[in-house]
């Protein structure tokens, strides 16, 4: 049984109350917050990016219908959306950015890095169990605002949150999962957590306007969307602005998906097993980013570096 999320309107304007609730909960779930006009604009804006791919047919205005059409990879799809002027101005929108102040009590930075979901009905793989915090390892401590841009009721799917995971489960609850990092058959084995390490999930009904922060150590999903129309939401993740900010924020979502996927098929062409891949492959995407080239994949892998889930001497024969 879903339990649903609590509401914290109430604590608007007490940074102490709203950090206190985000520390023990987990998650800060807001109605209503965030100016509708704005959101209708972004929304409005991605939807013309997405008739011009035939995804959305052309006469639809303010309703993701789905046409049924197959996109098998929405990195260019999502390179033009992380250009749209509104959707850049969203991230750092005043009432998104004060109520992050609030929580933080301290001024905040909003992340380049900024993805937008484009959920397709029966789209799979779906997101799986994870904590933003496991996959962005060198950021100071960051909060995920999780944006809906329409309204997503239990059918279009939406966030699914595990209720006190962040205080519960760590680095070593992970095994792996069957998928690969987009390239199919090779490439890096994704790290997975299970729903009954879990524990209980957590979600709502969600309107444009709605605000779900969520703390960077809580497992969250997302649900099937099983509607007609595709599931359109953006993630803004905040922190402070004085604490150290790594590479990977300061570049668009699609910018570091090309990185991981060069970064992946250099792995590919020289040959690595999936140990070396996740003895190796996390590091540098963690601590340095910068030029990929074979020599120095070859060179980091002799290193063999502890792996970053599961047990850390784990012999990945997978």
């Amino acid at each position: 049984m879903n339990p649903g999320l609590d509401e914290s309107n109430a604590h608007l304007g007490d940074g102490k109350a709203l950090w206190e609730r985000y520390e023990r909960d987990g998650y800060l779930f807001f109605r209503d917050v965030l100016d509708r006009e704005k959101i209708r604009k972004v929304r409005s804006d991605i939807i013309s990016v997405l008739q011009d791919y035939g995804v959305i047919p052309p006469e639809e205005k303010d309703v993701p219908v789905w046409t049924g059409k197959e996109v098998p990879d929405f990195l260019e799809i999502h390179t033009k959306i992380h250009a749209l002027k509104s959707y850049d101005e969203m991230r750092t929108s005043p009432a998104l950015v004060r109520i992050m102040e609030q929580l933080f009590g301290v001024p905040v930075y909003s992340w380049m890095n900024v993805d937008v979901r484009t959920q397709t009905p029966r789209m799979v793989p779906i997101t799986s169990i994870h904590q933003d915090y496991q996959v962005f390892y060198r950021a100071a401590r960051f909060a995920i605002s999780w944006i809906p841009l329409m309204d997503i009721g239990d059918n279009v799917g939406g966030v699914d949150i595990a209720l006190g995971s962040h205080l519960s489960v760590t680095e070593a609850d992970y095994g792996w999962s069957k998928d690969r990092y987009y390239t199919g058959n090779a490439g890096a084995v994704l790290p997975a957590l299970t729903e009954d390490q879990c524990g209980t999930f957590a979600r709502t009904t969600y309107n444009a306007g709605d605000l779900l922060v969520i703390h960077d150590k809580v497992a969250h999903r997302s649900l099937p969307n099983t509607s007609k129309k595709l599931r359109l939401s953006m993630d803004v993740r905040f922190q402070p602005k004085d604490s150290f900010i790594p590479w990977y924020a300061k570049i668009t979502a699609s910018d570091l998906e090309r990185y991981n996927r060069e970064l992946n098929e250099e792995f590919i062409a020289v040959g690595a097993t999936q140990d070396q891949i996740q003895r190796t492959l996390w590091r540098l995407f963690w601590y340095e980013g910068g030029e990929i080239t074979p020599e120095r994949i070859t060179r980091e892998m002799q290193h063999r570096y502890p792996v970053p889930f599961g047990h850390s001497d784990a012999d990945l024969t997978l």
